[in-house]
């Protein structure tokens, strides 16, 4: 039973940190190409699809693929607070309960945030020249 617990309370805590490092990852490797991009004209960047440069695209499949990220673990934080929800029977158990509860909202609400930071991040090149 403690190795449960312990295994649990992993699993909380991902998920409340999942959304956030997920942005963080795709904010360090958007800068990142963005300002190599720019500065340095990287060759593999130096093709376009559908009238958008290459460094477009790179960024709307990285906002792709953290937007899909940040739902991912949002949807399993929403979860984790539905299965939380105190009953009648117990009402009466000890704080970590609540703490479980607790953990799984703000790790949802974290996500809906780092989700909209991560789409208003990542819209814009779609219409934006991203080296002007």
């Amino acid at each position: 039973m403690h190795t449960a617990f312990r295994s649990d309370r992993r699993a909380l805590w991902l998920i409340l940190l999942a959304s956030p490092l997920v942005w963080c990852l795709y904010f360090s490797v958007v800068y990142l190409l963005a300002e190599a991009g720019c500065a340095i004209n990287i060759p593999w960047l130096k093709f376009e699809v559908a009238g958008l440069p290459g460094l477009s695209v790179v960024v709307i499949a990285s906002t792709v693929i953290a937007s899909f990220a940040t739902l991912y673990y949002g949807g399993r934080a929403m979860r984790v607070w539905r299965a939380n929800k105190p009953t009648v029977a117990q009402s009466a158990e000890p704080p970590a309960h609540e703490r479980n509860q607790f953990m799984a909202l703000a790790g949802f609400l974290l996500s809906a945030l780092f989700l909209a930071s991560t789409l208003l991040m990542g819209v814009p090149a779609l219409v934006l020249q991203p080296c002007v």
